[in-house]
């Protein structure tokens, strides 16, 4: 005969069956449904320096929980909240990288990850090279001289781009060209003024321009009067336009100061007006400044001054001095012959 062994029953439930009652205790309340979130970054791409707006669209949880979002910018900041507000605002001071942005939802049972459609937001440098029409100018000592900022492949989609000349002054360059020029008066010294963009994210990280060197120019320039052909050097024809030329190695050339003057064996001696274009006896008294031609001197070093009246017989005297962008003067120089046809 098998023997049958039964295992004892709980004390509690020997007593439940007794009664004719079974009871078990009640479970622990499961976790609800997780909250859901959806949010949007105003940029995906910003300049350091910039900020970007992350906007929750929707917040929901099933239960009617209050939600904590925590958000992180994906640069080391993160914030955290369980207030009313509905939009966050980041600066990005970091250098160029890109970052991945994220929200988590806790509604104090469950946190699960919100939904961003596009989290990543791309830094890099404002662009363009900030250089110089001519990256050295002079002046005379002690006074000042105009440099020419000539930037380039500036971003066309900022909205201003300041420039500050480090002394003080402030200048908008021109909004929406990738290319533009200004102006500004150094006196002797290295200059590196900044430029800052800005547009609807916020002003970009202030950029340092290339270096100025302002330069004292304290050397006159060269000047040189150009003979016609030895065949024709004597010829009236060959003179109907004076020319010479005109060098200066630091501020540049500028302009040439030309004067004429004609006499014959009789003693009879004029000077060439070039406001009226005739010869004026000269008979002792002031000579006007009209008789002083200013002319410009030419981007490859040449000027040229026309002139008439020239004839056989008559010996001629030209005087010429050539100015620099600063003021230095060379020294007067004279260019005699005789028309011998």
């Amino acid at each position: 005969m098998r023997t049958v062994y039964r295992r004892g029953l709980p004390a509690l439930l020997t007593v439940a069956l007794t009664t004719g009652v079974v009871g078990f205790g009640t479970p622990a309340l499961a976790a609800g449904a997780a909250p859901t979130g959806t949010f949007t970054l105003s940029a995906n791409a910003i300049w350091s320096g910039q900020r970007v707006t992350l906007t929750q669209n929707d917040l929901n949880d099933p239960e009617g929980d209050a939600v904590t979002r925590k958000i992180f910018w994906g640069d080391g900041a993160s914030v955290e909240t369980n207030g009313t507000e509905t939009s966050w605002t980041h600066t990005y001071i970091n250098t160029p990288a890109t970052y991945t942005v994220s929200v988590k939802l806790n509604d104090g049972e469950t946190e699960v990850p919100a939904t961003l459609a596009s989290p990543t937001v791309a830094i890099t440098n404002a662009p363009g090279t900030l250089g110089w029409k001519n990256s050295t100018v002079w002046t005379y000592p002690g006074y000042y001289n105009e440099a020419t900022f000539a930037p380039t492949n500036l971003p066309t989609n900022a909205d201003q781009a300041w420039t500050d000349w480090k002394d003080g002054e402030y200048t908008l360059l021109k909004e929406g060209a990738a290319s533009t020029e200004a102006g500004h008066w150094y006196p002797t010294g290295t200059f590196s003024p900044t430029v800052q963009f800005e547009n609807k994210n916020g002003k970009a990280n202030v950029r340092t321009a290339n270096a100025l060197n302002v330069r004292d120019d304290t050397t006159a320039p060269t000047a040189g009067f150009t003979w016609p052909a030895k065949n024709v050097a004597n010829a009236a024809k060959s003179y109907q336009t004076l020319r010479g030329t005109g060098r200066d190695s630091e501020a540049g050339a500028d302009g040439a100061e030309v004067w004429i003057y004609k006499w014959n064996n009789v003693g009879f001696i004029a000077y060439w007006d070039f406001a009226r274009k005739n010869w004026i006896k000269y008979n002792g008294d002031d000579i006007p400044m009209t008789a002083i031609a200013d002319v410009p001197v030419s981007a490859s070093g040449t000027w040229a001054v026309p002139v008439n009246g020239f004839a056989k017989g008559w010996k001629i005297e030209v005087g010429y001095s050539v100015y620099d962008k600063v003021g230095n003067y060379s020294e007067p120089k004279w260019a005699d012959f005789t028309l011998t046809s």
